[in-house]
């Protein structure tokens, strides 16, 4: 195993946070946005201590249980990792995560109830934080999520199912209105320009 290779993987496991486990050459990798079951193409970043981390490259065979993705941003918008586990599996998923946390600080029985599933699945937010910057290097303006593993680039998410139709148009609202002023976004490395982050909360 050479750190900057290309291998492919079996995840098996999955840690907090959004690190995907799997095996080769008898070591633990570590793949981040990636779910238990699925093969993927990963690239060796980081091996130090017996400790092995990797990027997701690409998705080479889906798990057997997800389902068809239900927006289409997901696998390049980095805000909704795991849309295509089905609802219920969702919540045994995190509450292995949340128990395994607890299970490491806490020394003694105690009671873990199920998490109390939401009556929706999908437009369930009230409040949504999006962020200016571009899909690419000097392209046009855009507003949006970042890309998956990507701190510096930022999609468009004009159809995010995280909010309802109203988060939609006043996205694209502000985007247009924004480009139609040629408002420049804020340059995190060279610290300049001018818009950095636009949070929209919605009372019922």
């Amino acid at each position: 195993m050479k750190k900057g290779e290309i291998y492919k993987i079996k995840i098996e496991d999955y840690k907090f946070p959004n690190r995907g486990l799997g095996y080769l050459e008898d070591k633990v990798i570590e793949v981040k946005n990636t779910m238990p079951e699925q093969v993927v193409s990963a690239k060796i970043i980081k091996k130090r201590r017996g400790k092995v981390k990797a990027d997701f490259v690409k998705l080479e065979e889906r798990a057997p249980y997800e389902r068809e993705q239900l927006c289409q941003h997901f696998g390049i918008c980095g805000g909704c990792l795991i849309q295509t586990m089905p609802y219920p599996m969702q919540l045994e998923h995190k509450s292995k995560i949340v128990k395994d946390i607890l299970d490491n600080i806490i020394h003694e029985d105690y009671l873990f109830e199920d998490i109390l599933p939401s009556p929706k699945s999908i437009e369930y937010r009230n409040k949504m934080e999006f962020s200016f910057g571009d899909e690419y290097k000097n392209g046009p303006l855009s507003l949006g999520m970042h890309r998956r593993g990507r701190f510096y680039e930022v999609v468009t998410t004009y159809d995010c199912i995280l909010g309802d139709q109203d988060f939609r148009e006043i996205l694209k609202a502000t985007l247009e209105y924004c480009l139609g002023n040629n408002y420049p976004y804020f340059h995190r490395k060279r610290h300049i320009g001018l818009l950095r982050h636009f949070v929209v909360r919605k009372a019922e």
